[in-house]
């Protein structure tokens, strides 16, 4: 399946990734200096991409997490979604100056604009402490939706494993498995402490 392009043009209750968007032009720089790049290649090998495989980037912020996907896995499609507008304006144009197809769309991570099904990957890194307590299992929820059935979520923050394997139980999903209808899925999922 293709993913298709969400037809909202706001995300209310947003936040920059930054706190503030004035702080946007240095995102990237700071990010380098703390090591999330070498945090993101912990993901990216634990997501197991293969060629053909489509791969969403949940909270992708300036793109350097989706980048990177594509980067590695040219043949793969990757999709990145942020819901805010300046970060994925900066996230297009990296793309666009190192010549890689990758598509940036502006959504929710607790409303998906994407069918049932449409991933193979989803991974998202740094993105869920974002997200309010209470805003949590539903946006894994959503993750788990566009999932395809032998997809898999990969997803990294900042010490909060556990906290994630709480918010996924709600979900419904339990021992790696995941009912949809009357359906169970496989679901491999990686959570994985960014600094351990």
């Amino acid at each position: 399946m293709t993913p298709h392009a969400p037809t909202h043009t706001d995300v209310p209750g947003h936040v920059p990734p930054t706190g503030v968007g004035w702080m946007l032009p240095f995102y990237d720089t700071v990010s380098e200096a703390f090591g999330i790049t070498r945090a993101h290649d912990r993901l990216l090998a634990h997501a197991a991409i293969r060629p053909g495989h489509s791969v969403l980037d949940v909270g992708c912020g300036t793109g350097a997490m989706t980048l990177r996907v594509k980067q590695a896995h040219p043949p793969a499609t990757v999709v990145g979604l942020d819901p805010d507008q300046p970060s994925l304006d900066r996230a297009r144009s990296k793309a666009v100056a190192r010549g890689l197809d990758v598509r940036f769309d502006l959504g929710s991570a607790g409303r998906l604009p994407y069918d049932d099904g449409t991933f193979d990957r989803v991974v998202t890194a740094f993105a869920i402490h974002h997200l309010p307590d209470e805003e949590r299992p539903s946006a894994l929820t959503e993750m788990l939706r566009v999932l395809a059935p032998s997809g898999s979520l990969h997803f990294m923050d900042f010490g909060r494993g556990d906290q994630l394997a709480t918010d996924l139980q709600a979900t419904g999903v339990g021992r790696g498995r995941l009912t949809r209808g009357s359906v169970v899925l496989a679901l491999s999922v990686t959570i994985i402490d960014a600094f351990p």
